[in-house]
């Protein structure tokens, strides 16, 4: 069952991606896709004073949920589930930061920001977070992640569900603290390719 789930949804998903403007890091290694945008919204002032506002430009992050239901589809615990979810956005940064530090627009791009419901731990990242508006589209969409991490099975474990009511959260991480604590260590990985 999980095969054909994973199946469908790596169909969907090709779909999905083709009517975006998501930019691979590297599709086979890096759990996000991103685009670099202008933001347009609401200023969005965080924990230390950290603020966006609409005009600036961002890498927007997605978390490329298929990848990522594929990865955690053996996990059997809570415990277990979160370990491997920091362990592949801790994988993932410093190919973020090489690839915001190289594109044309680096000196213009703030930060990375995103929406998840999956900010445990976010902070030991280097994440700041607020919660979301509960509008309409952030009600829809996080009815939508909820049945995501159903059908990734997350939670098969008595008492998980729980954590399906976490609130969905907009992250952020400054460009200066991205490549503080990750460039080095990117450009490393690029030279081992190389």
């Amino acid at each position: 069952m999980k095969r054909l789930i994973l199946s469908i949804w790596y169909t969907i998903d090709i779909f999905y991606y083709a009517c975006t403007r998501l930019t691979y890091i590297d599709k086979h290694q890096n759990i996000f896709r991103v685009v670099i945008k202008r933001y347009r919204g609401r200023s969005l002032i965080f924990a230390d004073d950290q603020m966006i506002r609409s005009g600036d430009w961002i890498c927007k992050i997605h978390l490329h949920n298929y990848y990522l239901a594929r990865e955690l589809q053996e996990a059997r615990s809570e415990v277990e589930v979160a370990i491997r979810v920091l362990r592949l956005i801790r994988q993932s940064l410093p190919g973020l930061a090489q690839f915001i530090a190289t594109h044309p627009k680096h000196e213009e791009i703030i930060g990375i920001f995103g929406t998840t419901k999956l900010t445990r731990s976010s902070d030991k990242l280097g994440f700041r977070s607020i919660k979301v508006p509960n509008s309409i589209y952030f009600r829809y969409k996080n009815y939508l992640l909820t049945f995501l991490y159903y059908l990734m099975h997350f939670y098969t474990v008595p008492g998980q569900k729980g954590q399906l009511q976490h609130p969905m959260k907009y992250l952020f991480m400054p460009s200066m603290e991205l490549y503080e604590r990750y460039l080095e260590e990117g450009m490393t990985h690029v030279k081992g390719k190389a």
